[in-house]
């Protein structure tokens, strides 16, 4: 095998399960939220004890756990939120106007970037990260 030619495998290294449900069913915004966040804490949580146990270069490794962790945080302040652990006068404190959508939409759309990384194996294998079901 050539160690300096790049592989490439169309299949999806991890996945989520569950948020096109949440998103398309009739639930409230902030009940939708809330739902969501609690799914991905655990799923990407999970996702993030496998990665470290891949084998991805450890570049890759770095800064995908960074950027879960991220997201892990924000799905945490979220799931706040929505709890109402936070009240509703401190909103402001924290930059949040009341907009579950925009919120959550946010997060959505940082964890499809990250789920769009191919990152390489130390197989010299290119796969796609993530798919957000």
């Amino acid at each position: 095998m050539n160690n300096n030619k790049i592989k490439t495998d169309n299949r999806w290294m991890f996945s989520t399960h569950g948020i096109k449900e949440i998103l398309n069913s009739n639930k409230g915004s902030k009940i939708a939220s809330l739902h969501i966040s609690k799914l991905l804490i655990r799923q990407l949580n999970n996702i993030k004890t496998a990665i470290g146990k891949s084998k991805l270069q450890k570049d890759d490794l770095q800064h995908i756990d960074s950027e879960l962790e991220d997201i892990v945080d924000n799905c945490d302040f979220l799931k706040s939120l929505a709890n109402n652990d936070i009240k509703e006068s401190d909103w402001d404190d924290y930059s949040f106007d009341g907009d579950w959508n925009c919120m959550t939409n946010g997060i959505l759309n940082t964890l499809y970037d990250l789920g769009n990384m191919k990152p390489i194996d130390t197989t010299n294998t290119r796969r796609k990260l993530l798919w957000v079901g």
